[in-house]
Formats: structure tokens, sequence, C-alpha cells
């Protein structure tokens, strides 16, 4: 294995700051060091990243909804009359 297919530190800082798992990181890596078909290659760490992508997007999605309900509640808090008992 040559040290010029392996990916450069950049790029796993990158994939690790992206919040890739290890498994996702030593998939990407195995088409970068084992490159046989550079152009399936490089759709597979398309996929990869893609694939990781939409699980980032759905996260956001999740806490975007949660922090809906949070700002109705501060809403209806704010805006309801005060009810002394």
């Amino acid at each position: 294995m040559s040290n010029q297919n392996q990916p450069d530190k950049h790029v796993l800082q990158n994939l690790t700051d992206a919040g890739c798992d290890e498994l996702a990181v030593q998939r990407y890596c195995h088409f970068e060091c084992c490159a046989e078909n550079q152009q399936s290659d490089r759709k597979a760490q398309i996929k990869i990243l893609r694939e990781h992508r939409k699980c980032l997007l759905e996260s956001l999605r999740t806490v975007q909804r949660e922090l809906e309900c949070l700002d109705y509640l501060i809403y209806k808090l704010k805006n309801e009359p005060d009810t002394e008992k």
C-alpha cells in the first residue's frame, strides 16, 4: 500500500470533524487506499458521504422540531395571562 493512495491527514480530520464514525472513516479510506477502479471508488466514497449527510440532516430536523416545541411553550407562557390561585 503506497502512501500516495492513503487519504491525507486533512481529509481524515475533515471526516472526523463532520461527525463520521470510525466505521464510515474506514469504509471511506478503504476506497482511497485500495483503488482499483477510480471511477467506481470515487462513487462509493461519495455514497458514504451522502449517507452520513442524510443522517446529519435528519438529526438537524429532529432538533429543529424540538426547538420549535420549546419556542411554542415559551411563547405560550409569555403571552398567557397570570392567574393567581
